[in-house]
């Protein structure tokens, strides 16, 4: 493809970001960060985290504790900084 993907029509880069997500070997997940929800997980990081099975719903504050512990405070601290106007105390690295 010669062409940068935001050359695409909507459909097509949605074909191909959903081919990707479902057929890659990486775990996958979206998160809205200003209201706090998560759009997607893709199968792999369902099945890695055990999570997000059919209709069950998914808690953030898990998938933050899923982080290893060495790498969660960098890891919140950058989710932070996409945030700047939010409380840094919605964030817990507990």
């Amino acid at each position: 493809m010669k062409q940068p993907i935001y050359h695409l029509s909507k459909n097509l880069a949605y074909d191909v970001f959903s081919n990707f997500t479902e057929n890659t070997a990486q775990a996958i997940l979206i998160v809205d960060l200003q209201p706090i929800k998560i759009l997607y997980i893709n199968p792999v990081a369902r099945e890695l985290w055990d999570v997000g099975k059919q209709s069950q719903s998914v808690d953030l504050q898990h998938l933050i504790h899923m982080i290893h512990h060495e790498d969660r405070g960098h890891a919140l601290d950058r989710i932070n900084g996409y945030c700047a106007e939010m409380d840094p105390t919605a964030w817990s690295s507990g």
